[in-house]
């Protein structure tokens, strides 16, 4: 049985990383372990296994015209609940995320250091330079100046990493 599964997994593992669509080497996968082996959970986290292995094809650096924002901000003692509920907050990363352009906003905290990230990407560069002179000229909630209340040393506590491109996922 286990030799079956291996022949049809390589069988599978082939088609996936050949065919323009990964994904039909899973559904085969899946299809015949449901009917040889009534997908044991074993045989369905190896079919698991063998798919996301034949997703993990670089992408090519032509390809990726997205902006990568980061941004960190060394938060001042006992301020991070405070600044964490404050970029929740519907005037601040909701707003970030609907802007024209944004794909995704990401924040995460490192407690350790008292480091605050957001991890932001955008369609391009152009749409994040929109987005900043929005906060800075034209957003009336004052959400970029209320952020360094929250930074040690105002201006001094935040790092921006602005317009990355031609990055690769792995």
């Amino acid at each position: 049985m286990i030799i079956k599964l291996l022949f049809i997994s390589v069988i599978s593992f082939f088609l996936s990383s050949t065919n323009s669509t990964p994904f039909l080497g899973f559904v085969i996968l899946i299809i015949i372990n449901y009917k040889l082996f009534k997908i044991k959970k074993i045989y369905f986290l190896l079919s698991i296994l063998f798919f996301t292995q034949c997703q993990n094809e670089k992408v090519s650096t032509s390809q990726n015209e997205n902006a990568i924002v980061i941004i960190t901000t060394k938060v001042k003692e006992g301020m991070m609940p405070d600044l964490v509920k404050f970029m929740d907050s519907e005037n601040v990363l909701p707003v970030t995320r609907s802007f024209d352009g944004c794909k995704s906003v990401i924040q995460f905290v490192n407690e350790e250091n008292n480091i605050h990230v957001l991890l932001e990407e955008w369609d391009t560069v152009e749409s994040h330079q929109k987005y900043v002179n929005y906060r800075m000229n034209e957003d009336k909630t004052g959400a970029a100046e209320k952020h360094l209340t929250f930074a040690i040393g105002g201006q001094e506590g935040l790092s921006f990493l602005v317009n990355n491109t031609n990055y690769i996922y792995y």
